[in-house]
């Protein structure tokens, strides 16, 4: 974004300790804040905004222009106190230096410090040209570590448990399956594309020309069968491939992906998806989930031991389990490593990592500004439900809500870095890529860059490494406050059988553990009625964390997508305006989730419901008619990986539609309410 008083300079991004991101002017040191911005800078963001809309007046005449939007922004002022620019359509303000300063001196509420951080810019040198990281060598790792567990939990049965394993048997059933769903996989995908989505199949030569063309020198360079093609006919950005080998592979396209993309970003994305059929990447993954689901069967073997030492049995057992636990992590590992390897497929097929490092940005672009079809009424966009279907999907892990300059241009560097810090500094973006089957599109970059720099390119883009500040203690806050249901159902029985030894050890002796056990008499009612009691506090604790019932503070998106500090736990109540253009899922006629776009960006928008036959019947009935609307939403501003909002009321600016109201928060606080009053009656009078 250009600065409004010195157009030759670019706005720069600067973190701040409040975890948000501003856009400064590095000549004349103004300040660019994006709608809201300036109330999440501050101490108390409630009286923030209440003295601002108290002494809030408008003023006559043209001011600078907006940076957000090119257009002539309007002069505005706190009354007596300082004025500043508003840019009108997107709510953004422009403070200069001294404005700023005065804003600063005039309320002690903002607290506005910002992060020292060293820029980076690439050097070329030696190290540059080093050679990559085996990904086969990776690969062939986590396949030794899982064949690691696979004597691990064997052993434990027949030395502890004393039992003759049948391992062919078990072996057996995980084979079946496995090859079951690998066999009946593909052919349950194309009923699901030819029932649910509005497709067009083997559309191979409705390809652009130079798209045919690639495809057949790649697939002919790579020995293979060219693969059947398949079009989603949808404006929004889609891609993933399916199949049993390289022989029968599907790879399908969305109508909006070929035509947001250029000619060499739209090569790059089809190279990504041969690039798993080369690799065998499916038949891979066939083979890696043989291994859970072997290790569940010898915890279930575990589990029907009897013998005279049944804690034994259970501790065998419970390990076992753990054993199958970290196996679905490591086959998920190895589903990150095996996307690495087909991004570096395309980078190296096209010579160049820029046109898919171009196209993964280009598809989270795209979500918010991707050319739509406009004969269609049903204008729906990439939805992350639709993840089930992307299992080799170039779309996935994460979508890049950018702010854009304007309507048409492309995302700038500077905003790709503002979004993308979330991915790399959140602790939050760790733990939900490890449950992903994909990276982050963050570390997918990262990684294309590594392969430019190991090609003597400079990297598509560059990320700041010196972290501003450490993030993991709001992270601990959410984690704890997370698992706090299942901490007070343990910890209050728990503290209550304490309590009760404590008493009668000053009675006993500590010489007398047999005696004071004996005299516990605990009853299980109780138990169990404290447990409750304190799963009924734990989540009435916790709602109250999701679901802040505090001032919902006018936002922009772009305003929302610079916060840091954010999680699907630590949510940052909004109120957004914009046009809701598509449902959730493209081309699902049961999508009862939607996109909404305002000036500065697009963001998904969460429906939920206390049932989930209540949104399937919502999708069906209901959600179409709001397409195209000009709304206003109340809700909440999370991040789990990808930015969305959940909604808590949604109205129409015009009324022509009834409001959509939620609940889910209401039942969020009712229901343990119901638990604790349960577990008090149990505690008191049994069951």
């Amino acid at each position: 974004m250009q600065s409004p008083l010195d157009p030759k300079s670019n706005l720069i991004v600067r973190s701040t300790t409040r975890g948000v991101e501003v856009d400064l002017c590095p000549t004349t040191e103004g300040i660019w804040l994006d709608k809201g911005e300036l109330f999440l800078l501050a101490k108390k963001p409630r009286l923030l905004q209440l003295a601002f809309e108290k002494h809030y007046r408008k003023k006559d005449g043209q001011g600078l222009a907006s940076p957000r939007t090119a257009t002539p922004m309007v002069i505005r002022e706190l009354d007596g106190i300082v004025e500043f620019h508003e840019c009108p359509d997107t709510g953004g303000l422009w403070f200069n230096q001294e404005q700023w300063a005065t804003l600063q001196a005039w309320t002690p509420l903002l607290d506005y410090q910002l992060v020292e951080q060293e820029p980076e810019t690439y050097v070329p040198d030696e190290s540059s040209y080093q050679r990559l990281p085996s990904l086969w060598l990776r690969t062939a790792l986590i396949f030794g570590f899982l064949n690691l567990f696979l004597f691990l939990p064997i052993w434990l049965i027949q030395e502890y448990l004393d039992m003759n394993v049948a391992l062919g048997s078990a072996l057996s059933i995980a084979l079946v399956i496995s090859l079951f769903s690998f066999i009946i996989s593909p052919w349950i995908l194309d009923l699901t594309l030819s029932w649910l989505y509005k497709t067009q199949k083997h559309a191979f030569a409705h390809l652009p020309d130079h798209l045919q063309k690639f495809i057949d020198q790649t697939t002919k360079t790579q020995g293979i069968k060219t693969p059947t093609i398949h079009l989603i006919l949808d404006g929004s950005p889609q891609a993933f491939t399916y199949g049993h080998t390289p022989g029968n592979a599907r790879i399908v396209l969305s109508t909006g992906l070929i035509k947001l993309l250029s000619e060499k970003e739209l090569e790059a994305v089809v190279a990504h998806e041969i690039g798993h059929a080369v690799h065998w990447d499916i038949a891979f993954m066939s083979c890696a989930q043989v291994y859970p689901t072997l290790f569940y069967h010898l915890y279930q073997i575990s589990r029907s031991k009897k013998s005279d030492s049944d804690s034994k049995s259970a501790r065998i057992s419970a390990l076992i389990y753990v054993i199958y636990l970290i196996s679905e992590y490591i086959v998920l590992a190895l589903s990150r490593v095996r996307e690495l390897h087909a991004d570096r497929f395309a980078a190296k097929v096209q010579r160049n990592p820029h046109y898919l490092s171009s196209a993964l940005v280009k598809i989270g672009y795209g979500l918010i500004h991707g050319e739509r079809d406009e004969t269609e009424d049903e204008n729906k966009k990439t939805s992350k439900h639709f993840e089930a279907l992307s299992i080799m999907g170039i779309n996935s892990g994460g979508s890049l809500m950018l702010p854009p300059k304007d309507d048409t241009s492309a995302p700038d560097k500077e905003g790709l870095q503002e979004v993308m810090k979330w991915d790399l500094w959140n602790p939050w973006s760790s733990w939900y890529e490890l449950q992903s089957t994909h990276p982050l599109i963050a570390k997918r970059l990262r990684y294309l860059g590594e392969q430019s720099r190991s090609m003597g390119q400079a990297p598509y883009i560059t990320f700041p490494h010196n972290k501003p500040e450490s993030y993991w203690d709001e992270f601990l806050v959410d984690i704890t406050i997370h698992l706090l249901p299942l901490i007070a159902f343990i910890g209050l029985p728990f503290a209550h059988i304490i309590q009760h030894a404590l008493v009668l050890t000053s009675g006993y002796g500590f010489d007398s553990f047999h005696t004071i056990f004996a005299a516990l008499e605990l009853h299980g009612d109780q138990t169990f009625g404290l447990g409750l009691i304190g799963l009924g506090i734990g989540l009435f604790i916790r709602s109250l964390f999701l679901y802040p019932q505090r001032k919902f503070m006018d936002m922009s998106i772009a305003s929302l997508l610079k916060k840091i500090k954010v999680s699907a736990m630590r949510p940052v109540p909004c109120v957004i305006k914009g046009t809701i253009i598509g449902k959730g899922n493209p081309g699902s006629y049961f999508s009862d989730d939607f996109y909404i776009q305002d000036k500065t960006g697009m963001i998904y928008l969460d429906h939920r419901t206390p049932l989930s036959i209540m949104e399937f019947f919502f999708g069906l009935t209901k959600s179409k008619k709001y397409i195209g609307k000009e709304v206003t939403i109340i809700g909440w501003y999370r991040r789990a990986p990808v930015p969305y909002v959940e909604i808590k009321s949604l109205t129409c600016d015009d009324n022509s539609l009834e409001p959509v109201q939620t609940s889910v928060w209401v039942w969020s606080l009712v229901l343990p309410i119901g638990i604790f009053l349960f577990g008090a009656y149990t505690f008191l009078f049994g069951l």
